[in-house]
Formats: C-alpha cells, structure tokens, sequence
C-alpha cells in the first residue's frame, strides 16, 4: 500500500494495494483524524471490497499525512463496524474495531493482533494513548449500556478492566478524552433521564456531574479539553421546537457549564478539538451538508459550510500552527479531508483514497455524476472554442 502522504503528492498515481478481480472498492468508512505532539497528521479508515467472485470483505488502515508511516490493521476480514486510531510517543499508530463479536486492538507495523475483548455489541469506541504511552480503550456496552474500559501502563503488563458510571444510568454516545495532565474525561447521553453527563476522574475516583438535563439533550455528543484543563462538549438537543440544534458546553477549570445552541443539525456524530490558543473548533452536519464552526476563546462565533453534499464520518483535529483539518467520507464514497490555513476563510479540498469501480458491468451511477462530467466537458469545450477564435 503506498503511503497517504505519496498519495497525496501524485493523486494519478496507481494504489499499489491488492485489488480482487471484478471488485468494487469503497473508501473513508469511520474516518479518524489527529495531530500528535511532533504535528504529524495521522488518519484511519475502513475499506470495503466488494467482488461477484469473492463477496464482501473490510479492511482497516491508517498512514500519515506528513510522514511516510502507513499499513493496514492486521484485523480479520470482517464486518468492521467502528475504528478507532491513536499514535504514541514514538510515532507507531495503533487502532481498535468493532467487529461485532468483539474489539481487536493492534498496531499497523503488527502482523497479529495485540488485544481482544470478546463483547456481542459496542454502541461507541475509543482509543486513547497518554503521555506515558499507557493504552486505554473506552466502549459503551450496547447490551448492558454501561461504559467499560480496559486499559494497561504498557503493552507487556497485564489490562485492567474497568465498569463505569456504577449507577442506574442507561449510557449511549459516550466520548472520551485524556487532558494534557493525563486526567480521564467523558461526557455521554444519559437515556433513562435524557440528560447529557460528564464524568471525570481523579485521585478519589470517578466524579459524575450533569452538563444539561432540560429536555432531551446529549445525543451524539464529543469532548475535548483544552491546556488550562477547560472541557468542551459538542451535542444534538432533540427537545421539541428545539429538535435538531447543535449544542455547545463549556466548563472552566473549578467552573460551572455554560451551554449555546449554535444552529441546526443532522442527528449524527459532531467532532470537536481545541487549538493551542484553546479556541474551538466543531465538524457537524446539517441540511447543507458538512458544516463547521469556530468558537474563540473569547466566545466569538463563526460558522462555514465545508462540502456542500451528503457526507459521513467526519473527523476534527487542528495542529501547533492551528490549520484545521476535518476527514470524511464524501456523497461518492471517497476518503477526503478539507484543510484550512490558519487566518484564511479558505477550505481546500484533498482525496486520501479514492472510490474505484473495476466490475464489467454498468456502475452504480450517481445521478450527480452525468452533470458534473457534461459541465466540466462543456466548458473544456468553450475555452478551446475561444482560444481558437482569437487566432483566426
């Protein structure tokens, strides 16, 4: 597999990855973006194959933007249902998936795999490394709706395992983040009550708190935590009149939640980060399509529209020179990103892996695609025309 930063360089170049005969190959399902400590830009995805010979198969990969680091997860051919990457202080890139029976924890340079956790059902996965490089993953339970966790200081000690909140609540959309002082954080939607939680852990334990409890709130929820240790969340309030707003919450360090409804939205996963001026920064959907907004640190609000068609998977993750990038699958299962530099209202769009179709037969055409070929076509057409009208 060629590296995602030549692929890059040479977006016509051939994909040296295996493909089957008569196969179809979908790319940018469960798409994971981060920056790590050296701002290396690292991505993930699952893949799917699909052959008439050979039937459906998944793969999971991850490479980096900016460096040649890159491999496939050394995961069974199977129904992946979630990814999840992270990257050590030694640069190796790690994942997790959900394969249905169970999470498989490993790393690209592996041929086996490190860790699995046999579970009939994950509702949310993540995979988080500290600065000690001590490994954790965080799953919600689909069946039992807890949060669990295992984790180890390092590869060669034993995992732990760990059951959390140990109380009545119903948990689903739980996300997880390590501060900066390797402090645990994780907000979730409480299901019995309807109430967004946040939980945190200290010396003493666990510390539960509710972020908002009016109405239905905290469905498809994401936290960060900035570097004076201010938590962020990003969530959909479902209330009423109210159905379909993007949520914003934060807490200062020893302070109280502060909530905003920032504008209208899809039921489906935000992302959010902070940069290094703790400004934040979310990727949602809404009926435009892929959306983005900027909160300063001084609570100034911008919002853009990053890709104007239906998107999926999106990813958030902004580095040391606070460019931002978001990750997605786009309408035509391409695995891309859009890049902003910092300063500019400017969004770049770039193909990580591409969509390509090898059946005999018709493809399945998007209707879109006819028109995108016959405007680009006629204005080709057009230019020439001119060109060859102001010779004569």
């Amino acid at each position: 597999m060629l590296s995602y930063a030549q692929k890059l360089q040479d977006s016509e170049q051939t994909d040296s990855r295996l493909l089957l005969t008569d196969t179809d190959y979908y790319a940018g399902f469960y798409s994971s973006i981060l920056c790590d400590s050296y701002n290396n830009i690292y991505v993930g995805e699952i893949t799917k194959f699909v052959s008439t010979e050979y039937g459906t198969t998944y793969r999971a990969y991850a490479g980096s933007l900016t460096t040649p680091i890159s491999g496939q997860f050394p995961f069974s051919n199977v129904n992946f249902l979630k990814l999840s990457i992270a990257v050590n202080s030694k640069e190796k890139i790690y994942g997790c998936v959900d394969q249905g029976t169970g999470i498989c924890f490993s790393d690209v340079h592996n041929s086996s795999v490190i860790k699995a956790i046999t579970n009939s059902g994950i509702d949310s996965l993540t995979l988080k490394i500290n600065s000690t490089n001590a490994y954790n993953i965080i799953f919600t339970d689909s069946t039992t709706h807890k949060i669990a966790r295992y984790y180890t200081s390092n590869l060669q000690s034993s995992w732990l395992y760990e059951s959390i909140p140990n109380n009545s609540d119903e948990c689903y959309y739980s996300s997880f983040f390590i501060d900066v002082k390797d402090g645990l954080h994780i907000c979730y939607y409480d299901a019995n009550k309807s109430d967004l939680k946040y939980l945190f852990l200290d010396k003493n334990g666990w510390n539960l708190t509710t972020i908002e409890s009016i109405g239905d709130v905290g469905r498809d929820s994401s936290i960060t935590v900035d570097n004076l240790l201010g938590v962020h969340v990003a969530y959909i309030n479902t209330t009423g009149v109210n159905s379909g707003n993007l949520k914003y919450a934060f807490k200062p360090l020893n302070g109280t939640w502060q909530n905003i409804t920032l504008g209208k939205a899809i039921d489906k996963k935000t992302s959010i980060c902070v940069d290094n001026l703790n400004n934040t920064h979310i990727a949602y959907f809404n009926d435009a399509g892929l959306s983005y907004f900027n909160i300063s640190n001084n609570k100034t609000i911008t919002n853009r529209t990053i890709y104007s068609n239906h998107a999926d998977y999106q990813s958030i993750t902004v580095d040391k020179d606070r460019t931002v990038y978001i990750s997605f699958q786009d309408q035509f299962c391409n695995f891309v990103y859009a890049k902003n530099c910092r300063g500019s209202d400017l969004w770049k769009l770039y193909t990580i892996d591409a969509y390509r179709h090898t059946h005999n037969d018709s493809p399945p055409v998007n209707s879109e695609y006819p028109m995108v070929i016959i405007l680009v076509f006629s204005i080709i057409l057009v230019v020439y025309y001119k060109k060859y009208q102001n010779r004569k």
